[in-house]
C-alpha cells in the first residue's frame, strides 16, 4: 500500500477563559528556544499569571509559559486550565512525560475535562501509541459530541494505520460539524483518491479551493 501525504494540523487545545486556540502539528523534536526567561513577581492575582501564561504560550515562548502557569498552581493546585496549558507547553518542549502528567493531574481533577483528553491524545499520536490515542479522541468525543477537531485527529490515524472506511466516517463528521473545515475535507479527498472514487475526491478538492478564496 502506497503512502497517502496527508495535510495534517494537530490542534492543541488552549484553555483560554472561553476560547481555544490552535497549532500546528508538532514534530517529535526538543523546541530550542532562544527567548529570555522573564521572571514573573510574586504576589500577583492568579487571573494576572494565567493571562500571561497564556500569552508565553500563544507567543511561542514556552518556558516562560510553563513558570506563568507553576505560579498559578502554587495558588490554586487545583486548577485544571494551569495543568492542561501547562502540558501544552511542555508537550511543545520537547518534555512529554511532564506534559502527560499534566494532562493527568487535569483529567483527575475533572474527569469530564475533554480538552486534556484530546491534547493526551495529540501526545500519543505523535509517540505513535495509537491505541491510547484514539481511546483519549473517543472519550472527548463522547464528552463533545459537536467538536469537529476530535473527530478530524481520530480519522487522522484511523487514515494512516489504513482503515480508510473510519478515516471516512470521521471526516466526514468533522466537516457536519465544522462545514469550513478545510484540512478535513483535503484528508477526506486524499482517501476517497486512494480508494479510487475519484468523482468525491475532486468534490473535496473543489471544496478545499472554493474554501481557501
Amino acid at each position: 500500500m502506497r503512502v497517502i501525504t496527508f495535510f495534517i494540523v494537530l490542534i492543541l487545545l488552549i484553555a483560554c477563559n472561553n476560547t481555544q486556540e490552535g497549532s500546528s502539528k508538532l514534530d517529535l523534536r526538543i523546541v530550542e528556544t532562544k527567548v529570555p526567561l522573564v521572571l514573573l513577581p510574586d504576589g500577583l492575582p492568579l487571573n494576572d499569571y494565567m493571562a500571561k501564561g497564556n500569552e508565553f504560550l500563544v507567543d511561542g515562548e514556552f518556558e516562560n509559559a510553563v513558570n506563568a502557569f507553576s505560579q498559578v498552581l502554587r495558588l490554586d493546585v487545583n486548577n485544571i486550565e494551569a495543568y492542561n496549558n501547562r502540558g501544552v507547553a511542555y508537550k511543545s518542549l520537547g518534555e512529554f512525560q511532564k506534559a502527560i502528567d499534566d494532562y493527568n493531574a487535569a483529567i483527575d481533577i475533572n474527569p469530564s475535562y475533554a480538552n486534556s483528553y484530546n491534547n493526551r491524545g495529540h501526545l500519543w499520536d505523535n509517540m505513535k501509541v495509537y491505541p491510547k490515542a484514539i481511546n483519549d479522541f473517543q472519550i472527548a468525543i463522547e464528552l463533545n459530541p459537536f467538536d469537529p477537531i476530535a473527530y478530524y485527529n481520530i480519522a487522522n490515524i484511523y487514515a494512516y494505520t489504513d482503515q480508510y472506511e473510519l478515516a471516512l466516517e470521521n471526516f466526514t463528521k468533522a466537516i457536519k460539524n465544522n462545514p469550513e473545515f478545510i484540512d478535513a475535507y483535503y484528508n477526506r479527498g486524499k482517501i476517497y483518491e486512494e480508494l479510487k472514487r475519484f468523482d468525491n475526491a475532486n468534490l473535496d478538492f473543489q471544496k478545499v479551493e472554493e474554501l481557501n478564496k
